[in-house]
């Protein structure tokens, strides 16, 4: 951070000048693809996550909430190796079998339908009983629940002791006209909840990806340009796209990213990368990274409005049509993706 600012891509930078070893970026098919892509990806949709919200919960009032909520705890939903354990929820009324981020989004969103208020004294208090309960599936279980509990825990303690609310930065965020000065509260008042950042010893280089603080960025700026045709933040071509598991997948699969004979086969194979290891760190400063040159390449173009919001809705969106027809993404146990 500097002079109070977040720079994502200046704390990526060195990792890639530096020299990528596992990892080459494709530029030069940046053009075609958006040539082949580029009206679909300027474009962005909300409405699947509005679609698995109960209409008493799509007040206003309550989707910014749900959204904050959701994505301190939104990471790590595949199983250990049994794809056939994998978690899954039942849409209450059409059955529909749920997965993942919006498996977890429709159980917070019902939990909140019944009376359960996600307060901070709640959180704080909250049991791994409580939790289970409140996610609890038709089929398996979901993943790390031990780490979601802690940082539930530990956020509900952080906004207690800070006497912070996520409605006043909220509210001071959209006067500001700044996401960055939101994700500095979210930094600053909620424990390390959201501190996604990293350090490479070999090359003495420190990263920063802020997943899960940006992803929250991302949805109230769409919620809000859907709900009331507005930008709540003029700042929005700072945030990067964010580096999860599905994006650098389906980067791969459109040939953006090219994985190094010695990458490769750990990722096709589902074999487990470390957490903050070279690799792992290049996979996501590389998805970052490629996803500034295709905003950039759309700038050139003249769609001066495209920011990283559309372009990682639309990589997320079509990775979930398509997941049947991808090589595996890689493999990282962590909690900030």
């Amino acid at each position: 951070m500097q002079g109070g600012r977040i720079m994502i891509l200046d704390s990526i930078r060195p990792v890639i000048t530096s020299g990528l070893e596992h990892i080459k970026i494709r530029q030069d098919k940046i053009p075609g693809f958006i040539q082949e892509y580029g009206a679909d990806i300027s474009k962005f949709d909300i409405s699947r996550w509005l679609y698995l919200t109960p209409n008493r919960l799509s007040a206003p009032s309550r989707i910014p909430n749900l959204i904050f909520l959701f994505n301190t705890i939104n990471f790590c939903y595949w199983p250990d190796k049994d794809e056939k354990q994998r978690w899954t929820v039942p849409h209450q009324e059409t059955d529909e079998k749920l997965t993942s981020s919006e498996a977890l989004w429709y159980c917070l969103a019902c939990n909140k339908e019944k009376g359960i208020s996600y307060t901070p004294e709640y959180l704080a208090n909250l049991s791994l009983a409580s939790l289970q309960k409140n996610l609890k599936g038709n089929h398996g279980k979901i993943p790390l629940i031990q780490e979601r509990l802690q940082i539930l825990n530990s956020l509900g303690q952080s906004i207690l002791n800070n006497k912070w609310s996520f409605a006043e930065s909220l509210s001071e965020s959209i006067e500001e006209k700044s996401a960055m000065h939101f994700i500095m509260g979210l930094l600053s008042y909620c424990g390390n909840c959201f501190e996604d950042w990293t350090w490479i010893y070999q090359i003495n280089i420190g990263s920063m990806f802020l997943k899960r603080a940006q992803l929250i960025c991302h949805m109230l700026w769409m919620y809000y340009w859907t709900k009331y045709n507005i930008s709540i933040w003029d700042d929005v071509q700072e945030l990067t796209i964010c580096a999860d598991y599905k994006i650098p997948q389906i980067m791969r699969h459109f040939g953006l990213l090219e994985y190094s004979k010695e990458l490769a086969p750990l990722v096709d194979n589902k074999i487990e990368i470390p957490a903050k290891s070279r690799m792992e760190v290049e996979i996501r400063s590389a998805t970052i990274w490629l996803g500034e040159l295709i905003k950039q390449e759309f700038h050139k173009q003249g769609q001066t409005k495209v920011n990283a919001i559309h372009v990682d809705d639309w990589f997320w969106r079509t990775a979930r049509k398509i997941e049947n027809t991808m090589l595996p993404h890689h493999r990282t146990i962590t909690a900030w993706y």
